[in-house]
This record gives structure tokens, sequence and C-alpha cells, in this order.
């Protein structure tokens, strides 16, 4: 793995931080907005995250670490992709922007080489739309604006 190799994504969501920490920390509403099976027994540091769903028709099991657990600001986890003793570190952390505005910013380091550096911003920026798209909608059912 190369961990001079990092990814920074961040997007702007229209909720508070609570509201986000509880997307990302979540076994169902993660499960649900990435349409995969995300379980973890305690969203703690040092406990296991796993992740299985499939991709291409195959089927895939990964986990990840979690090394770092600060409630509504800051997951980090090493994540494995099924097989590998290779991690990607991923970091999520949440800057209120205001009363119902923050930032949800990822950053990753640790890829094979570039091109897999370039897919996981791909697959990232997806992934945070998705997160975003969710979230607001939850927030707006809620009866915020």
């Amino acid at each position: 793995m190369n961990y001079s190799l990092n990814v920074l994504k961040e997007i702007e969501i229209k909720a508070n931080s609570f509201e986000i920490w509880n997307t990302i920390t979540s076994n169902k509403k993660l499960s649900d907005c990435l349409k995969i099976s995300v379980n973890c027994d305690l969203w703690e540091k040092g406990q296991t995250i796993y992740f299985n769903g499939f991709k291409n028709d195959l089927k895939f099991s990964d986990k990840a670490k979690i090394t770092e657990f600060l409630q509504n600001k800051l997951l980090t986890y090493n994540y494995f992709k099924s097989g590998s003793d290779d991690f990607t570190e991923l970091s999520f952390s949440i800057k209120r922007n205001g009363k119902n505005s923050s930032k949800l910013i990822l950053r990753g380091k640790g890829f094979l080489d570039t091109d897999d550096k370039i897919h996981a911003e791909k697959t990232w920026a997806g992934m945070l739309q998705i997160l975003k798209t969710e979230i607001e909608k939850t927030h707006h059912n809620n009866g915020y604006k």
C-alpha cells in the first residue's frame, strides 16, 4: 500500500452534525443508504465493522477496525477489502457550518496505486452524494427546512 496517496472529499449537508453522525454510525441507516449490509456490534474505538454485499454480481465481505471515535465529530477506521491484509485508512469528520448545516469530510490514505486512488475518489464522491440525499430527506421529513 502506498500511504503517500491521499484523497480528500467533502460535501455540504443541510442537517446538523447529530443527524449526520446518527446516519454514519447506524447499521440500519448506513445499510439502507449504501444498499449493502453494514454491521457493527458497538460503534466505538477498537470494534470491527463488517460490510457485505454484491459488486458486479460478485459477493464481497470487507471489514474495518475503528481506530478513532469522537461522538458527533470523528470516525476513523482501517478498511480491509475481502481477503486482504492491506488497508486504507478512512476518516469521516463533521464540521458544523450553521444551525442546520454541516460539512461531512472524508479523508482516505493508503492505496495500491494511482488507479486505486482514482477509483476511490469516484466511488466516495458518489457515496457522499447518496448520504447527503438521504440525510437531507430525513432532516426535511422531520420538519426542518
